[in-house]
């Protein structure tokens, strides 16, 4: 059975649709509790798949949280072995981190559902499908520059790369394609002070997600599938 091993930062930020459509494809799909684990000496490249999730910390603060060095190191790992990886949020900040880039706060807080915008190089990938849907989440302030040899995929105005991807074998996200629709009350919880903080509608946050995530999921859906189908897995 095919392995994917999936790093978690909190527990309502787990791999959604990306979860289901790994079990459809005979995936096995393990997660650990990135904060809480012994990392320094897991097995990040024997898996078929590593996913890196979302979380609200940055990837310059391993002062403030020490997993996170042991995590950066694991992603060098998986990197250097050029085996399949995906990262969302946190995630692709960690990949991005990993291959040179810069990682820091942007020009403000991108919260809630909003469309973005598709280099011409995406629809030569399985991006075609996630442009199915009209708007994704987005949930993030920090932001990062381009890798040496990565190409920029989508953008909106306070991120220029919302999703990359590099040689063949890692996809990035910025945004959040894998939320599921029925589930994004979590989130709202999960999120509850930095909703007040930043002077947000949670009424109106959910009314857009029962609006926008089903054909969000649906899309994620397909381009996740598509991505693997691509790669053997």
């Amino acid at each position: 059975m095919k392995h994917a091993l999936i790093l978690r930062h909190q527990l309502f930020e787990h791999a959604g649709s990306l979860a289901a459509v790994l079990a459809a494809r005979g995936f096995a799909v393990e997660y650990v509790e990135a904060p809480l684990a012994e990392l320094s000496g897991l097995d990040v490249v024997s898996p078929d798949l590593l996913v890196l999730l979302g979380g609200p910390v940055g990837v310059y603060e391993s002062d403030r949280y020490p997993f996170l060095a042991q995590e950066l190191s694991l992603a060098e790992q998986r990197i250097a072995a050029q085996k399949p990886v995906i990262g969302i949020c946190l995630g692709a900040q960690i990949l991005a981190s990993v291959l040179g880039a810069q990682v820091g706060p942007g020009r403000g807080k991108e919260i809630g559902w909003l469309p973005i915008d598709y280099a011409l190089e995406a629809a030569s990938t399985p991006l075609r499908l996630l442009a199915e849907a009209p708007q994704l989440l987005h949930w993030h302030g920090d932001v990062f520059t381009l890798p040496d040899g990565a190409r920029s995929l989508a953008s909106t105005a306070l991120t220029p790369h919302q999703i990359f991807d590099y040689q063949g074998f890692l996809l990035g996200f910025q945004c959040h394609p894998e939320v599921l629709a029925g589930e994004f009350e979590a989130w709202l919880v999960g999120n509850a002070l930095e909703i007040a903080q930043e002077g947000l509608d949670p009424v109106a946050l959910r009314d857009e997600a029962r609006r926008y995530g089903p054909a969000l999921q649906a899309a994620a859906s397909r381009c996740f599938a598509h991505w693997l189908a691509e790669r053997g897995l």
